[in-house]
């Protein structure tokens, strides 16, 4: 068994690395709090809002360029049964 004072300077030690470890963790959680509260404040609304903008034209720009040929084959067709009769 090992000696009560070497025993007791590793305890020493490791409490010094504890207190240590305890230190970094304290600052790594200050800073990700202040950087998820940057990150969740609407800081730019305008980059939000432009964004939500883009995505909304292009589904609707997919959407109309996929209708768009079967509707207008459609109409064509119904407009050529018109002349016919």
């Amino acid at each position: 068994m090992a000696d009560p004072a070497t025993l007791a300077e590793q305890a020493a030690v490791l409490a010094g690395n504890a207190q240590t470890l305890a230190n970094q963790l304290n600052d790594l959680a200050q800073s990700l709090k202040l950087a998820t509260e940057q990150a969740s404040s609407p800081a730019t609304p305008f980059v939000f809002e432009l964004t939500v903008f883009a995505l909304a034209f292009s589904s609707a720009i997919t959407s109309c360029g996929r209708v768009t040929p079967a509707f207008a084959l459609a109409v064509d067709e119904r407009h050529q049964r018109r002349s016919r009769a």
